[in-house]
Formats: C-alpha cells, structure tokens, sequence
C-alpha cells in the first residue's frame, strides 16, 4: 500500500479511506465472500458513509478493488515507455 500513496497518483486518495484486508482468499470465492471480505463490510460501509454525508449532492461513488496490482501493471508499463 505504501507504493500506492507514495507513487505519482498517491494524492488523488485519502490515506483514512484505504481498506483493505491482511490476508488474500486465495481465489476461493466462498472464503472471499463469507470469511475475508466479510470482516471488511463495515469498515467499507462506514468509509463510504462518511464521504456520502460530506457532499452537498452526491452523485455517485466509486470502489476500486486491487489497486496495489494495477499499480505495478501500469509503473512496469510506462517505466519501460519511457527508457531511451
């Protein structure tokens, strides 16, 4: 996560509403869905809330999931872009 905030879009998150679990499901849905993830629900669910209250017209939100990964896919991709 430190390579999240401390990389070129870092700024565009609020360090108090990052979520995020200690340990994977292993890509088994079921221990995703009913164990893991479900240790997570309230805590997502009081981030969002928080952001909602504080706008003056919502008008939508956005969750995005395994930044972390999509992360190095897109550094490995315009770190090689930009060697000469």
């Amino acid at each position: 996560m430190e390579a999240v905030r401390s990389g070129p879009f870092g700024q565009l998150f609020r360090p108090e509403n990052f979520v995020f679990g200690q340990s994977g499901a292993g890509n088994n849905w079921a221990k995703g869905h009913y164990t893991e993830g479900a240790e997570l629900v309230d805590s997502v669910l009081d981030v969002v809330r928080k952001e909602a209250e504080s706008c003056d017209c919502l008008q939508g939100f956005q969750l995005t999931h395994s930044l972390g990964w999509w992360y190095w896919i897109w550094h490995g991709h315009t770190a090689h872009l930009e060697d000469p």
